[in-house]
């Protein structure tokens, strides 16, 4: 295995996953307060904001996903 297949398998796809992961608990946080705070206006904000961070990590994270695999497949030949 070359230097950058080891990069990736050892550097780049724990950290994407790891990012991934913080992505989602970011968006669940926002779910959970946006529907337990129902009735203060302050924390459905707060909450519609998590939502809105946590989908647009989401959205980072996959494209990073698919730029990573399109590089590999391209450049690499893997």
């Amino acid at each position: 295995m070359n230097l950058i297949g080891k990069l990736e398998t050892v550097v780049l796809n724990p950290l994407i996953t790891l990012l991934f992961g913080v992505a989602v608990v970011i968006f669940v946080y926002g779910v959970i307060q946006f529907i337990w705070k129902s009735d203060d206006e302050e924390a459905r904000k707060a909450g519609a904001q998590h939502i809105m961070w946590g989908l647009i990590g989401l959205f980072i994270m996959t494209a990073a996903i698919v730029i990573k695999n399109f590089i590999a497949r391209t450049l690499l030949g893997s």
